[in-house]
């Protein structure tokens, strides 16, 4: 089975030769390793050829622009995605290729946080237990099928927006459970946290801006809006969101204590994330409205 593996990194170097050595100790192996460098300033495009990876520079504007340059670069009849800071067990191809030999389209692993060592950490680690099916950065596809889709669109969760459109045209989409990756970039406090939804609120707009006429008054139209945005979002994240959040974190976590060992004090630290949690919509949207002012 031909297989390619695209990895897309931005100033990666601390993390991408962890993430090719995973892939170089693979019980099965792929056809190719293509980094996809993303106007990178360091050394991840030197390391990445040190690692033997096959390495395109590209300047487009967003992440999903990038994806779709990868598999379209791809020599593979399957293409699976990787981020520049995941490591993955040695068994993590093998279950994709079992999975994609049973006739499936488009394959999950297991998205696990790599060393959850602080209570934050494993709050996304027991998110990531618990939701199954949903759309990861690591999903392998066949590649006429992205072909036939079109590839992935822009924006900040492109492929969740790829996912999507795979269920309403009724692929089969299968789960390799034994193909785990582990994430090494998730904040590992609060305090990082916030810091990120701002970012992420900044470049989500600019996204969104940038396909609209920036006009004078259009601006004003749009600047507008984005106010009013954000204080429904906002709303929404203290009336009903938060409510809907916390109960979701305690049916997961009873779900996770009878699997795992959670003590009590970590339930406690979990609720107090989850009232934490209230203040990131609240960053999002300031970074939103930052990128407008």
């Amino acid at each position: 089975m031909r297989i390619s593996i695209v990895i897309n990194a931005h100033n990666e170097e601390k993390n991408i030769g962890a993430c090719l050595c995973s892939l170089k100790a693979q019980t099965k192996k792929p056809l190719e390793i293509i980094v996809i460098n993303q106007r990178s300033s360091d050394k991840t495009a030197s390391i990445s050829k040190k690692h033997g990876a096959i390495v395109y520079e590209y300047g487009g504007p967003t992440r999903g622009d990038a994806r779709d340059y990868g598999w379209r670069k791809a020599r593979g009849d399957y293409v699976i995605y990787l981020d520049a800071d995941d490591v993955v067990n040695k068994t993590w191809l093998e279950g994709f290729i079992f999975k994609f030999s049973e006739g499936y389209e488009a394959v999950l692993d297991e998205l696990r946080v790599h060393n959850p060592n602080t209570i934050f950490l494993k709050l996304f680690d027991w998110q990531y237990y618990s939701r199954k099916e949903l759309s990861y950065s690591a999903w392998g596809y066949k590649k006429s099928l992205l072909k036939k889709l079109g590839g992935f669109k822009e924006g900040w969760i492109e492929e969740g927006e790829l996912a999507l459109r795979m269920k309403e045209s009724g692929v089969k989409i299968g789960y390799a459970r034994e193909s785990v990756r582990y994430h090494m970039g998730n904040p590992r406090s609060f305090c990082e946290y916030l810091i990120r939804q701002f970012k992420s609120g900044r470049l989500e707009s600019k996204w969104l801006y940038s396909d609209n006429p920036k006009k004078p008054l259009a601006k004003l139209l749009f600047l507008a809006g984005y106010i009013s945005l954000a204080a429904i979002f906002a709303i929404m994240n203290y009336v009903l969101i938060l409510p809907l959040y916390a109960s979701y974190l305690l049916i997961t976590a009873l779900f996770v204590m009878r699997n795992r060992k959670v003590s009590a004090g970590d339930i406690i630290k979990l609720f107090g994330n989850t009232i934490l949690y209230s203040f990131a919509m609240v960053f999002w949207s300031a970074g939103y409205l930052r990128e407008k002012i």
